[in-house]
């Protein structure tokens, strides 16, 4: 900006000389000199990159093959994603055999880009009337299918904060050259119906939007203190103020899910062990734990 207005200043400097040579040269003459000036930045979209990948440490820039990613269940659920690919994962999938069974799919994103990412959006898109479609296998009677498909769930955990689809995100940035764990839980409620036979989900498609500017929010900004002061927006989470531009000091997870300063330092409170889904109020005083302390036991990175 600095130089552009010396640039200016320079021609102006030059046009009132020709200027004044006129005036004595030919007085009877007179001009009128307009200029017009204008600048244009256009950013290449290029240097803005959100991609997926199955591991936390590595990122694969040149291969789209796509990647099996196997998901963790509980009382016997199966499933995973069949491809990861750099933008998108396909072929979410989940076999259960009974109420009560859970799959979680751990995937992750990068932001290998040049500008700090800040999650705008989750979304989840309908099959006609519902973001969910049960289709009962022949045989099995589909009314008994449609009961138990409304016990059947699938969320969405984008680094440690879960997320309803369709609402407003704000304050949640990916910074640039960072990783964040985007975990898709497929679940079958405990006390859901059972059909009497075989039936298919199918799911609508799963969006994260992530842009170089954050939705506005218009929530209060209070004060609380770790090891000093710092701010929130009133009502986050832990885990939302962690991923949130506000957390301007390198509050993390370690390798545990346990809340550290960035010294890999357990935090807590002085009435309360904080988790993700603590609430920060004004006011709200946190402490770390000297360091050789017994809760100093995780791996940062």
């Amino acid at each position: 900006m600095r130089y552009r207005r010396k640039t200016q200043i320079t021609t102006i400097l030059i046009l009132v000389a020709v200027i004044a040579s006129i005036s004595i040269g030919f007085a009877a003459f007179s001009a009128t000199l307009n200029i017009s000036s204008s600048a244009t930045v256009t950013p290449n979209s290029d240097n803005f990159s959100i991609v997926f990948s199955s591991s936390q440490y590595v990122v694969n820039t040149t291969d789209n093959s796509g990647t099996v990613v196997n998901g963790i269940g509980t009382n016997g659920a199966q499933g995973g994603i069949t491809n990861l690919y750099r933008k998108q994962a396909t072929g979410l999938t989940a076999q259960f055999t009974e109420p009560g069974q859970i799959l979680t799919t751990t995937i992750y994103a990068h932001n290998i880009g040049e500008y700090d990412a800040y999650l705008r959006g989750v979304n989840i898109e309908n099959i006609g009337n519902s973001y969910k479609k049960c289709i009962a296998a022949t045989g099995t009677t589909d009314s008994l299918v449609q009961s138990a498909c409304a016990g059947i769930k699938v969320s969405i955990n984008v680094g440690g904060v879960n997320y309803e689809y369709g609402s407003l995100i704000a304050g949640h940035v990916l910074s640039k050259d960072s990783v964040e764990p985007i975990v898709i839980t497929v679940s079958y409620e405990p006390n859901s119906a059972r059909a009497d036979g075989d039936f298919d989900i199918e799911f609508g498609d799963i969006t994260l939007e992530y842009g170089t500017v954050d939705n506005t929010s218009n929530k209060q900004v209070i004060t609380f203190s770790i090891d000093g002061p710092v701010q929130a927006e009133d009502g986050m989470t832990f885990a939302e103020w962690i991923r949130s531009s506000y957390n301007t000091i390198g509050v993390k997870y370690d390798n545990n899910g346990i809340i550290v300063n960035s010294d890999c330092i357990k935090l807590t409170g002085y009435l309360i062990d904080l988790n993700s889904s603590t609430t920060i109020t004004e006011g709200s005083d946190f402490f770390v734990l000297p360091y050789g302390n017994p809760n100093r036991n995780g791996t940062c990175y």
